[in-house]
């Protein structure tokens, strides 16, 4: 339910609705979470519905958990690359590539 894109960051974006609207023209962002990764080369972006993440979060409450916060993707990622030396690592659903300790491409895994 979350799509995810890598674009380069060669001109400078003013906003987040720029950097967005680089990575997924005509899009109604107010229907959309969205979550952004910036670097120097480029840009991490993830969206999902509102609706989807809003049901989960529906489904956590009548279970009394509380939601403090949420990632969208494999966004969390990003906290900890510099703690990780292999230029290519996997997380549950993906194959993450590094370069320069910039996350240059995510490769979805299905199984």
């Amino acid at each position: 339910q979350v799509l995810t894109k890598i674009i380069g960051n060669k001109r400078v974006q003013i906003d987040d609705k720029n950097i967005i609207s680089s990575g997924f023209p005509n899009i109604d962002i107010s229907n959309f979470y969205y979550e952004i990764i910036s670097s120097e080369d480029t840009n991490l972006i993830s969206i999902c519905r509102k609706s989807h993440v809003d049901e989960i979060i529906q489904r956590y409450i009548s279970n009394k958990l509380n939601v403090i916060d949420f990632s969208l993707g494999n966004s969390k990622i990003s906290s900890a690359i510099e703690f990780i030396e292999e230029p290519n690592f996997y997380t549950s659903n993906a194959m993450i590539e590094l370069s320069n300790q910039t996350i240059s491409s995510i490769k979805i895994i299905n199984d």
